[in-house]
């Protein structure tokens, strides 16, 4: 008999990567939208985290690990695009 539950930790968080550089990319397009946006996309983005934890899928330094993944390649992103637009 299987079981859907997943059998370990992974690291980084997927889903925490995801929402990470989501969060980032519609801040970065949106900065005119003012403190609303910003308010809504950091409360996204604390739902996934802390539901990652709370349903036991990930240690915390997975969802660290993947915030800070997220951020590299994000502003990895910037710095290419800027220098070859």
């Amino acid at each position: 008999m299987h079981s859907n539950l997943e059998a370990g930790y992974s690291f980084p968080s997927g889903h925490v990567l995801g929402i990470t550089v989501m969060v980032l990319i519609i801040g970065q397009l949106f900065t005119s939208m003012g403190t609303g946006l910003i308010v809504i996309l950091a409360a996204t983005w604390l739902l996934v985290v802390t539901s990652r934890i709370s349903l036991k899928a990930h240690y915390p330094s997975d969802i660290l690990g993947a915030t800070s993944l997220a951020i590299f390649c994000f502003s990895l992103c910037q710095q290419l695009f800027s220098a070859f637009i």
